[in-house]
């Protein structure tokens, strides 16, 4: 039966790595830890290893993941730019991602952050937790209708 070490669990995850490991007939160990020099030797004798990685990977880290015989790191998410590819190649470890995201999500994202420049979002949000509650004319809002908007698609996301 294959192994894999699947690391920076979130709590929300663990439902769908349950049904996927049954599903595929896969033994799998959980850590919410993201992977270190500090913890890459808990993945020996494992045969895979997903991550969701954020904090970049050593090359100590890539050296001891080639002696494991990691050959692939399963990112859990579409981006990986956390990861040196030319390290990664030299130890043949392959970086994989998801590849696609909800191109809803993404969107939403995009008019939700627009939303929060037009609004004055995070400086009115910083002066709301100092109990500043005076007005000011910097954080005097524009409407969207007022405004033009231009949308640039860069590819199926979003």
């Amino acid at each position: 039966m294959t192994k894999i070490k699947i690391m920076s669990v979130r709590d929300e995850d663990i439902v769908y790595i349950e049904s996927w490991a049954k599903e595929n007939n896969v033994e799998y160990e959980l850590t919410k830890s993201p992977l270190t020099e500090d913890n890459v030797d808990e993945v020996k004798g494992f045969d895979g290893l997903s991550l969701s990685q954020q904090l970049p990977i050593s090359e100590a880290v890539f050296a001891k993941l080639k002696s494991f015989g990691i050959k692939q790191i399963a990112q859990r998410s579409a981006g990986f730019d956390t990861y040196d590819l030319e390290l990664a190649s030299k130890y043949d470890i392959i970086v994989s991602n998801v590849p696609s995201y909800s191109p809803s999500s993404i969107a939403e994202f995009a008019v939700t952050q627009a939303i929060n420049v037009v609004r004055h979002f995070n400086a009115i949000q910083t002066k709301m937790k100092l109990h500043d509650f005076r007005w000011e004319p910097s954080i005097l809002s524009q409407s969207i209708s007022d405004l033009k908007v231009a949308v640039i698609g860069t590819g199926r996301i979003g």
